[in-house]
């Protein structure tokens, strides 16, 4: 199992942002993930555009944005001139219209949908868009803020169902919300491919080099 580990970078002290990038730039980080929000879809609002340019600049890592967003659409052309890695929208913000997905898909970045808690892995299926999604990225806490609980039932049962279905649709398995050292070894039976990771690897600072390899080294 080839295990990603895709730093948080809203856990991460922003202040002290430039000494942070060198050490995950040494570590075995696969990606770093960057939550942006709107303030709308999700009651919070976090990292701007100057960050993620200020990212590009100095990561020598691929980056992913998830979009916690009320128009993913306004952010497409923008995101794709930067040469992001995989945008990733939500399935909630764009029920009424999934025209996004096969327009992210023209681009070269990949197509990432995340699904809320309470939200059902059947509707990829019922709305058969599925066959535009690179990665489905389980919300294991409610979005919007770090440091939450993991939520146990419904992101093992649905990894469980992804884990069915993707033997027949070619698509990765992320996902996001209260990875710990607790929770770490039972979860990785449920065979996810990419784990976003945020406070437990950045509260301490002497441990962010030694905490993304221990998670990607897991196996």
């Amino acid at each position: 199992m080839n295990l990603s580990i895709a730093p948080s970078i809203i856990a991460a002290e922003i202040s002290n942002i430039d000494n942070i990038i060198k050490k995950i730039n040494e570590s075995q980080a696969d990606v770093i993930h960057i939550d942006i929000m709107d303030g709308h879809f999700v009651p919070n609002i976090a990292i701007g555009f100057d960050i993620v340019n200020f990212l590009l600049k100095y990561s020598i890592k691929p980056l992913e944005v998830h979009l916690m967003v009320t128009n993913p659409n306004d952010y497409v052309d923008k995101l794709e001139k930067l040469k992001i890695k995989n945008m990733i929208v939500h399935y909630e913000a764009i029920i009424n219209d999934f025209s996004i997905l096969e327009k992210i898909k023209k681009t070269n970045m990949k197509v990432g949908i995340a699904l809320n808690p309470n939200t059902a892995i059947s509707v990829l299926l019922k709305n058969n868009i599925i066959q535009y999604i690179d990665i489905v990225l389980i919300m294991s806490v409610y979005p919007g803020f770090s440091g939450q609980k993991f939520i146990t039932k419904t992101s093992y049962d649905k990894l469980y169902e992804l884990n069915k279905i993707k033997k027949k649709y070619n698509f990765k398995i992320e996902i996001d919300g209260g990875i710990n050292m607790t929770n770490i070894d039972y979860l990785i039976q449920y065979n996810p491919d990419i784990l976003v990771i945020g406070k437990s690897i950045f509260h301490k600072y002497d441990q962010i080099i030694s905490k993304i390899n221990y998670f990607k080294n897991i196996m």
